[in-house]
This record gives structure tokens, C-alpha cells and sequence, in this order.
């Protein structure tokens, strides 16, 4: 049993298209509702292992198209980022702007009038590959970090 809802793995198909399968790192009291309601397989995992990366997954399908990673704490190893078509993270911030941890914090921090979350591809390097998206919210005076 993971200790949080932050350190397990969900993996799921999210698509009806057999093909489309979907690996989450994160959150996973969504995906897991979504899985179910689907009918698609759910696996739990540990944070990453050092050593046998690839043996976290031996519940999920083969040949992923997808890496999707969301909140992860911790760098995802060559072996992971390399087994899908493509690996993408969701970054909460408006990259390249305040990589790292502690997204909701650097903005207000710094005065920020805006923010946001970015889709990128994940690189070996902690949030620095080419960005797919961005979506910028504005900031309010009366904002915290827990708004």
C-alpha cells in the first residue's frame, strides 16, 4: 500500500482504442474511477525501484504509446521515459518559468501576474523538453497557494 496518494503508479487504458494506452504517474483517485467504470485494468506501484525501473510495470500492457507523468516527485529513468512512442509530463506552471517543485509557491513568490500548467516532452533533464502547450490562468491579489 503506497504511503500517500502521491507515491503510486496508475496505469490505465483511457481510451476505448485498444491501442491508446495511457501510463500515469500522480494522483490517481481519478484514473482509478475512470478505469473502473471502463472496465480497464489498474495497477498500483511503489515509487520507483533503483535498479529494475521496468520490473514497477509488470501490470501494464505492452507497448505503451503514452508516458503521461503528473505531480511526480522523482526523475523518471531512460528506461521508462523510452519505452512509449512518447513521454509527456504536465507541468503546473507556465514553463520555462519556475521548473521544479513547488509550482503554486514561485509565482506568487516572484509576483507573478499570471500562471498556468504546461504539456511538454520529458527529457533527462527536470522539465526542459519541447513544450507541447500551455494553458495561463491570471493571478488575484487575494490568491494563496491553496487557491
Amino acid at each position: 500500500m503506497p504511503s500517500s496518494r502521491w507515491d503510486c503508479w496508475s496505469c490505465s487504458r483511457l481510451s476505448s482504442s485498444p491501442s491508446a494506452r495511457v501510463h500515469c504517474r500522480g494522483r490517481t483517485d481519478g484514473h482509478r474511477r475512470e478505469a473502473s467504470s471502463r472496465g480497464d485494468p489498474l495497477a498500483r506501484r511503489r515509487p520507483l525501484a533503483r535498479g529494475d525501473p521496468l520490473g514497477q510495470f509488470a501490470a501494464v500492457p505492452d507497448d505503451p504509446d503514452v508516458v503521461l507523468s503528473v505531480v511526480a516527485g522523482q526523475r523518471l529513468p531512460p528506461e521508462i521515459l523510452d519505452c512509449a512512442d512518447a513521454a509527456v509530463n504536465l507541468h503546473g506552471s507556465l514553463l520555462p518559468d519556475h521548473r521544479g517543485r513547488a509550482t503554486a509557491f514561485w509565482p506568487l513568490y516572484y509576483g507573478d501576474d499570471r500562471t498556468g500548467v504546461t504539456a511538454h516532452h520529458m527529457t533527462d533533464r527536470f522539465d526542459a523538453g519541447p513544450i507541447i502547450a500551455r494553458r495561463a490562468f491570471p493571478i488575484k491579489s487575494t490568491d494563496t497557494v491553496d487557491s
